[in-house]
Formats: structure tokens, C-alpha cells, sequence
């Protein structure tokens, strides 16, 4: 649940901070930083009585409360499978903080970086557009099975060999199904997938342009009947399917359609990725929507 407000000084100026404490015990729930105008967000985990402190270099700190904020959590937790918030600080495992869901690991480059992150967050996953990917110890999903896989990209230019820059994909090292989502350099959106175990692709291109060199929530939905991708909310292709993913031996990757025999069909992202989620059983989105504004949430809703 995201809480916001204003906090400036008797000169207008924001506020340094905002300190977010729980109120019955003092504990801090976090810390939020004012924008120019003195706007700031954070999330709140439980619902609860929360306190807020303002602080300022050379005022008095100013608490206010307390607030009775009571949360709503993410409808659809139960289904989530992967969520990967990206503030690590280092390592070769990114956390999944999913229930259950299957073990990230980091391989040929891909890196937590905290030169850019969407939500002023710790950091990022960075890919290199070589090689650098992120493999999921197994498929998050099923044949047949709706799902959503959304995150925040940002391309920032050319990879290695001048390809499409691929965000995520089910691969095979033979003629078994798989799919990939990608974006190219000039922007344009480019779903391939195999509707059978055939060698044959169908590739499905869309006709406007995702921005380069910024932050775009890219989210992909299979609700059983259609596969569709939209950017920053806006559906921008929509395909007829009844398969969805079809898993096979080389499974499921972020950061890049990678078949390792075959070097010319590595489409591999060169820029970073932030706040992934991928849901099986529900397809989140059918139509257009608002992209969210906070960090996905890591809990259900309140009983």
C-alpha cells in the first residue's frame, strides 16, 4: 500500500526526509525522499497505526500521527512465481521473493547495478548484450497455462550483434517449442512463438515504438486464447494461441533469447531490468491499462 504526501520547509524548500515509523512501537518502516516540489511515496507492508517525521538540516524534526493505513495487498499473490525486486548489492542469485517460486541465477556478465533503477530503488539487473542473462532453475509456468510476466526495461542501445534485444523466453536446443519477447533498435515490439513442437516461428511485430534510453513496463499476458504485450499500458500486439509457453530442456531466461548452438538467434538485452513479476493462472491484463507506480507488492491481500 503506498502512502504519500508533502513536506516542505517554512521556506517551501522539501523537507531532507521523511521518516516512516510504526507508531505503537517506534520501529522504522522506512525512509522516503521528497522530490523538488516536496512530493514523496513510500509502501506500507501491514495495516497498522504509522507515524511520519519530517526532518530538514537546520529545522526542528516534526512528527505527525498517528494514521490508521489499511492495506490492500496483491489480489493474485498466491499465483505469483517469480518476483524479483533487483536491490541486491552483489552475487551470481537474484532473490525471488515469490513463495516457492524457482531459484535466479546470474550468468555470463549479468550484474546488480545501482547506477539506475526505476523507483529510486537500490538497483537494477544489468545485461551487457553479449552474453549476460538471468536462468530460472525451471519453467514458471505450464503449457496451456495463462499467465503474466511483466518488469521494468530500459534499453540503452545496441548489443553485440546488432539484434533484437530480447526480454524474456522459453528456448529449446532442438525443434521444440519456445518463445521469446523482444524490442529492437528502432523500438518496435516483436513477439515470436511457436503455436506446436514445430521448428516453424510465428512472429507477431507491433506497429508504434517502445522508447529507447528510458524506463518501459512491459508486461506480456496468455489468458488461454490470446497472447498479448502491451508498453506502459498500451496493448500493442494481440495474437490468437491457444499454447501459451511450452516449456522444454533449456528453460525459461530474462535478459535474452538465448540458443546456444546457434549464435545468430541470441537476442540479447543490452540495458538494465527492474522489478519483474511473472504470475501463473491469471492473465492481468486483457485490455489497456494504468502501469503501476510503486514497487510490486510482496504480500496478499489482508484476511
Amino acid at each position: 500500500m503506498a502512502i504519500s504526501g508533502n513536506a516542505t520547509t517554512a521556506e517551501g524548500l522539501p523537507v531532507d526526509f521523511v521518516r516512516i515509523f510504526s507508531w505503537p512501537t517506534s520501529e522504522l518502516v522506512g525512509v522516503a525522499l521528497p522530490n523538488e516540489n516536496g512530493d514523496w511515496t513510500h509502501e506500507v507492508p501491514l495495516t497498522k497505526d504509522y507515524g511520519l517525521t519530517y526532518i530538514a538540516a537546520g529545522c526542528q524534526p516534526i512528527t505527525h500521527g498517528p494514521y490508521y493505513i489499511e492495506v490492500e495487498g496483491d489480489q493474485h499473490w498466491a499465483n505469483v512465481v517469480v518476483l524479483l525486486s533487483m536491490d541486491e548489492d552483489g552475487g551470481a542469485v537474484a532473490i525471488n521473493d515469490a513463495n516457492s517460486g524457482p531459484a535466479v541465477n546470474l550468468v555470463s556478465g549479468a550484474t546488480f547495478s545501482s547506477s539506475d533503477s526505476q523507483f529510486a530503488s537500490l538497483g537494477s539487473l544489468s545485461f551487457d548484450g553479449d552474453f549476460a542473462r538471468a536462468t530460472l532453475s525451471e519453467s514458471p509456468l505450464q503449457q496451456g497455462e495463462s499467465f503474466t510476466i511483466e518488469a521494468w526495461v530500459k534499453v540503452t542501445g545496441s548489443n553485440t550483434r546488432n539484434r533484437p534485444h530480447g526480454l524474456w523466453s522459453c528456448n529449446a536446443n532442438s525443434s521444440s517449442g519456445e518463445f521469446d519477447l523482444c524490442i529492437t533498435n528502432s523500438g518496435t515490439v516483436m513477439l515470436r512463438r511457436q503455436s506446436s513442437a514445430g521448428p516453424a516461428f510465428n512472429t507477431t511485430t507491433d506497429t508504434s515504438t517502445a522508447p529507447l534510453n528510458e524506463w518501459v513496463h512491459v508486461a506480456h499476458t496468455f489468458d488461454g486464447s490470446h497472447q498479448r504485450v502491451f508498453i506502459n499500458g498500451t496493448k500493442v500486439i494481440e495474437v490468437a494461441d491457444a499454447y501459451g509457453v511450452i516449456p522444454n530442456n533449456m528453460g525459461f531466461a530474462l535478459g535474452g533469447s538465448y540458443v546456444q548452438r546457434y549464435s545468430e538467434y541470441r537476442n540479447m538485452l543490452k540495458g538494465f531490468m527492474d522489478e519483474v513479476r511473472i504470475t501463473k493462472g491469471v492473465a492481468r491484463y486483457t485490455g489497456d491499462f494504468s502501469p503501476p507506480n510503486q514497487p510490486f507488492l510482496s504480500y496478499g491481500m489482508p484476511e
